[in-house]
């Protein structure tokens, strides 16, 4: 279920990363990251009950998929985003990022357009 605080909490994130993508790359990056997981943590939360921000982020995926609490596609797309966002892409101080930003915005939208509607 898709709350106001965290609808308000995704389109700040998603706007902020989109608004970051051409003066700071890495920070876009970041942004589409942090999208990817609320995305993953709500979907979670919906169906458990408890703080979950411990549990590392691929467990929750891991456990999303065995639930078949994603599609398959949308699968796609958070890993992606998460591993062209992982901490050594992101301290990585060579051009890498541009080359990074557009699979990673493409993803996050088809992510948050499919998270928007679905809930």
């Amino acid at each position: 279920m898709l709350t106001e605080t965290t609808r308000a909490q995704l389109v700040q994130q998603y706007q902020k990363a989109i608004d970051s993508i051409d003066d700071d790359p890495p920070t876009a990056l970041l942004g589409f990251r942090k999208v990817a997981e609320t995305i993953c943590f709500s979907v979670f939360e919906s169906g458990q009950s408890g703080q979950v921000y411990s549990f590392p982020i691929q467990h929750i995926l891991r456990y999303l998929i065995e639930k078949k609490a994603l599609p398959d596609l949308i699968f796609l797309h958070i890993q992606l985003v998460l591993q062209l966002t992982d901490s050594e892409t992101i301290s990585d101080s060579s051009s890498q990022h541009a080359m990074f930003v557009t699979p990673c915005a493409s993803s996050t939208a088809v992510l948050f357009r499919w998270y928007v509607n679905e809930n």
